[in-house]
């Protein structure tokens, strides 16, 4: 959307400046990689998101709900609960093993670099990982009330068992995406419903 008295459509270049986060991250991101990225000048930048720790924030605000919230809702949409589950694994390898292998997962990276010393970047990433965690225990739910995963388990448990499977599928997806070790972790979150 261009906005009134602006000359670029700022959520296109929210967008620029998130894929260069991703690739970058945020310490070796400069103000000026953002404005090269993002086809504006710095004023624009400054006066439309503020300064490089805005556009981040904005940038991952933008990636939690253009990546992982459409993408889990859309999966819940169009299959069954503990497909759903596997195929959360499954796009996970896809992805770590395709053209964007090394970027990860921005809220992993984020995590790792900004969350101990940054509280709204914390807040930000630990409420995505919180809401994971849930749509796991609702999917499993779900899965245990059409029959197609045990009574016995433990939504609670087993959804922070498959948060801990998937965060680690995401970090080893930037440092060393190994094809048999991803599996093994797949293999694994299917155990925790079987």
């Amino acid at each position: 959307m261009v906005l009134p008295g602006k000359q670029f459509d700022s959520d296109a270049a929210l967008g620029k400046a998130m894929e260069t986060f991703w690739v970058r991250g945020y310490e070796a991101t400069s103000v000026q990689d953002l404005v090269d990225s993002m086809g504006i000048d710095r004023g624009s930048l400054y006066a439309t998101f503020g300064d490089k720790r805005q556009v981040f924030v904005a940038a991952l605000r933008r990636y939690d709900d253009h990546y992982r919230k459409a993408w889990v809702n859309g999966l819940a949409s169009t299959m069954a609960p503990r497909a759903v589950i596997l195929s959360v694994f499954e796009d996970g390898i896809a992805a770590a093993l395709g053209a964007k292998a090394r970027e990860g997962c921005l809220l992993v990276n984020a995590a790792l670099e900004l969350s101990p010393q940054d509280p709204e970047v914390g807040h930000i990433v630990s409420s995505a990982f919180v809401e994971m965690e849930r749509f796991f225990q609702a999917m499993i739910e779900a899965a245990q009330a059409e029959g197609a995963v045990p009574r016995r388990i433990v939504a609670t448990e087993a959804a922070a068992g498959l948060l801990s499977l998937f965060l680690g599928l995401r970090v080893l997806a930037r440092a060393s995406p190994k094809p048999e070790m991803l599996q093994a972790i797949r293999k694994q979150a299917e155990l925790l419903i079987t």
